[in-house]
């Protein structure tokens, strides 16, 4: 994966459930994935929405890491949020899972994904992935996301990373893409400013957005854990990579599969524990 561009599509924002104890879940975990793998390819792994983020310590992220490369396919990627809020705990977190004793296949499937305005500002992030990827033979995938930067409530902060920051940040191989969440706008900005390297891939983090305004690269999905073949269908459809039959469609679309994906919007306000409940239930039948 160093190597090679970053595939378009679907990335599953992958439920961490919790167990009555407070801990992962992680025999529900494995189920969870094993069930979304029969169906998709790339998954968010530990993300700060429903995957439990930086609340869980090192060592219980990097074991979900690990349950995620025994319970998906040997193709399957996993973008692995490795952000906190001070920079000594990411640089930890890149140096264990730099040393993680893992055959080369595994190694390949797995994408750092950073948010790194939750450690440090626009300045200077070009040589802060400079510095990275001389310790690091793991490509790393950026994360914007202004409301978990909102969250930290620190005045002045900018909430996004620049776009003339990621004109910076193309120019470095081992950055191989970025997940945008807010405004469309933001999206249409940094697909501009990554035109000079065309396999580098701009993932919009707004679903339901996605839906009437696909973009070029594909998108990361939370109701993906409760619908992941209709998900699938419709991100095949939507970048090229097949024709429906018999399918309503508007143009280039498939209406009938949009309208039944936008009836879970109300899915993405719910508390994550309540979500759990409801995807559990739907795998478990």
């Amino acid at each position: 994966m160093a190597s090679e561009p970053l595939p378009k599509g679907l990335i599953v924002d992958v439920l961490t459930p919790l167990s009555p104890k407070g801990g992962p879940d992680l025999a529900t975990y494995r189920l969870i994935l094993k069930n979304l793998s029969t169906v998709c390819d790339m998954f968010l792994i530990g993300g700060p929405k429903v995957g439990l983020g930086d609340s869980l310590s090192l060592e219980e992220r990097v074991h979900l890491l690990q349950i995620a490369l025994d319970s998906t396919k040997k193709t399957d990627l996993l973008f692995f949020f490795i952000s906190s809020k001070e920079i000594s705990h990411v640089l930890q977190m890149v140096s264990t899972l730099d040393g993680l004793p893992l055959d080369p296949g595994d190694r390949e499937r797995i994408l750092l994904l950073d948010s790194p305005l939750l450690y440090h500002s626009n300045r200077g992030l070009l040589e802060l992935y400079n510095g990275f990827s001389c310790h690091t033979s793991l490509p790393f995938v950026l994360l914007n996301d202004p409301e978990l930067i909102r969250s930290l409530h620190v005045p002045l902060k900018r909430s996004h990373i620049r776009t003339s920051i990621l004109k910076d940040l193309i120019r470095i191989p081992a950055v191989k893409g970025i997940i945008s969440y807010g405004p469309f706008s933001r999206i249409k900005n940094y697909e501009k400013a990554s035109r000079p390297r065309p396999e580098f891939r701009v993932y919009d983090g707004e679903e339901m957005r996605f839906l009437d305004y696909p973009n070029r690269s594909g998108v990361v999905s939370i109701t993906s854990n409760l619908k992941p073949f209709l998900w699938k269908q419709v991100l095949d459809y939507s970048l090229g990579v097949r024709r429906f039959v018999g399918v309503e469609t508007g143009g280039e679309y498939p209406l009938s599969l949009i309208r039944e994906i936008k009836s879970l919007s109300w899915l993405l306000g719910l508390k994550r524990e309540k979500l759990q409940e409801i995807c559990i239930k739907s795998i478990k039948g």
